[in-house]
């Protein structure tokens, strides 16, 4: 009624004359406090008695006159309190007790959308109303009434946050409902500055205190480092190859969501391979990924992927035989699933191993560059951090991926060297040559040998079975550097023989001299080492059609053309061969 509110304005005034008399020592003011305190109380008496039957009426022109008359008289606090106990705790807490039974590991997201439903409902929404929001101080009723009763209950429920313990997507679902509630009570706020007093309340620090975040992030860690462990076999033991897609039942809708932002590389071939990409996407799941534990998922995002280059470095240091004729399985289109589920997998034949391997770890880089770097502020939530926040997680980022590159560019060195170890193994038969034409009598050489198809064997079973995963610029770059290398031994051994015969022959021209003066020979065609060269040259020039097959032009090729000029015949000897019906 009027007369309580002005009542309520005049027990404001007295107030303030009480504490400015106790702090001059007035004796008149003194011998009143029994007087003023018994007004006091008849006041908040009749107060508490309005505000209960106007929120009983849902009336909120009478809560905001009610209210209003606690602030004036200087009794916002008793307001708070008796919101709090007498009208909130009666009506909250049945309610929360309620949705805390059932399933553990879900109550409190079950709590949690009660206490946003009451903030919401008919028995609280009259003290949301304008008249009284906008009262100045602000009372801050709904997080010294509603929000501070449920950590009080909360404390009472200590099998809400027991079914967490041990149990990461429980505490993560527990994580999230905690902050989708507060969130939900901030947008029931009008003025910033009661959002961020609710932030900073006391209910809201103790809350957050009890998931106990480091325990979390280090179940993540075991979890994704066993499973990324568990993909990599040691030394010794064969690697496994994807043979089978996942299956799409085994996708779960958040991580559907965490492939939208970090789509999986298409046609990983190798477990390991797709392990390390699921389990880098998965630090930034959303059911998995918490922003304060910010730079330890991201440090641990940078650890497994710097695990696997380190697996892939010491794998790829063992001698195998790059160049054989399997050929990989389908590759699997990887896509992310809730778990860290690997596929079905065959073993991969010993000798092909380096090879899938490499095409993995350039696509993994290629994957980290292209797909993780660019969305770096999205999955890590830093779109609003500092510009220094930002630039060191960019700069750690592509330090890990220079990592990975240097690592696939020596395993790509590891293989051409044992490509070209195989390629220079089918020059074998080369060495034979002197020893078809010196002092045999044989003709003068017309066609290749027949080991020159085979030089090139290894190379081309190399690309065959790298397929489309090279395109066409890389799968000439390969050629070209393999066969760049396998020239330079050719000449090495194309000139030590001609050298060998040539040097024979002038010791043997030098011991006929001695022969009977009448006795003159018709000089020869073509002299031995004429005929080793015109085969060597043969064998160079098929050599250089070999090339061209694989996409290499020969005369572009510096090696090769040193090979060639080094067994190319002389004009003279060419002339004379044709002279006498060869064809060199």
């Amino acid at each position: 009624s009027d007369e309580v509110l002005r009542a309520a304005r005049e027990m404001g005034r007295l107030r303030l004359l009480r504490q400015r008399g106790a702090e001059e020592q007035l004796r008149a003011v003194h011998l009143g406090t029994e007087q003023w305190e018994r007004l006091q109380t008849r006041l908040l008496s009749r107060l508490t008695t309005a505000l209960r039957e106007a929120l009983e009426a849902r009336d909120e022109a009478r809560v905001a006159q009610a209210v209003v008359g606690f602030v004036d008289a200087g009794s916002a606090a008793e307001a708070e309190q008796w919101i709090r106990l007498e009208w909130v705790a009666p009506r909250l807490g049945p309610r929360l007790q309620h949705a805390a039974r059932g399933g553990e590991r879900d109550a409190f997201a079950r709590v949690c959308a009660e206490v946003v439903a009451f903030a919401r409902g008919p028995d609280f929404a009259s003290l949301l109303a304008p008249a009284v929001a906008e009262l100045r101080p602000p009372l801050h009723l709904l997080s010294s009434t509603v929000w501070l009763e449920t950590n009080r209950i909360l404390k009472t429920m200590p099998g809400v946050f027991g079914a967490l313990v041990g149990v990461p997507s429980a505490f993560h679902a527990a994580y999230a409902a905690a902050g989708r509630v507060q969130a939900e009570l901030e947008a029931l706020l009008p003025a910033a500055s009661e959002r961020q007093y609710l932030r900073s309340h006391p209910a809201t620090t103790d809350l957050i205190k009890r998931f106990n975040l480091p325990i979390y992030f280090q179940l993540r860690l075991q979890e994704l480092a066993k499973a990324l462990d568990a993909s990599l076999p040691p030394q010794g033991a064969a690697l496994e190859l994807l043979s089978t897609k996942l299956p799409t039942d085994a996708t779960h809708a958040d991580d559907e969501s965490s492939s939208e932002r970090l789509p999986p590389p298409a046609g990983l071939l190798t477990v390991a391979a797709h392990t390390v990409v699921q389990v880098v996407t998965r630090c930034f799941a959303p059911d998995v990924y918490i922003m304060p534990l910010c730079s330890r998922f991201f440090r641990l995002a940078l650890q497994l992927l710097l695990r696997f280059d380190s697996w892939a470095t010491v794998r790829s240091k063992a001698p195998v035989d790059v160049g054989s004729s399997a050929q990989p399985p389908t590759p699997s289109d990887s896509r992310g699933s809730a778990a860290v589920d690997v596929p079905a997998a065959t073993v991969v034949p010993r000798r092909n191993e380096l090879s899938f391997l490499f095409l993995d770890c350039d696509t993994v880089t290629g994957w980290v560059r292209q797909t993780l770097q660019p969305s770096l502020e999205d999955v890590l939530g830093l779109r609003d951090a500092k510009p220094d926040l930002k630039g060191a997680c960019a700069d750690a980022l592509r330090e890990t991926s220079d990592v990975l590159a240097a690592s696939s560019a020596g395993m790509r060195a590891n293989i051409l060297s044992q490509l070209v170890g195989q390629c220079v193994a089918q020059l074998a038969p080369a060495r034979a040559i002197p020893a078809l034409y010196c002092m045999t009598g044989r003709a003068v050489p017309t066609a290749p040998s027949l080991f020159v198809p085979e030089l090139l064997r290894p190379l081309r079973t190399f690309l065959a079975d790298c397929g489309v995963r090279l395109s066409v610029d890389d799968r000439h770059a390969w050629a070209r550097d393999a066969g760049g290398a396998l020239a330079k031994q050719y000449l090495h051994l194309a000139t030590g023989m001609l050298d060998t015969v040539r040097n024979n022959e002038a010791a043997i021209r030098k011991y006929g001299a001695k022969k009977a003066a009448g006795a003159v020979d018709a000089p020869p065609a073509a002299s031995d080492s004429d005929k080793v060269c015109v085969q060597l040259f043969l064998d160079v020039q098929a050599f250089g059609d070999q090339l061209r097959a694989v996409g290499v032009d020969a005369a572009l090729l510096a090696e090769y053309g040193l090979l060639a000029d080094a067994v190319r015949p002389s004009q003279a000897l060419i002339e004379s061969i044709r002279a006498s019906g060869g064809s060199p």
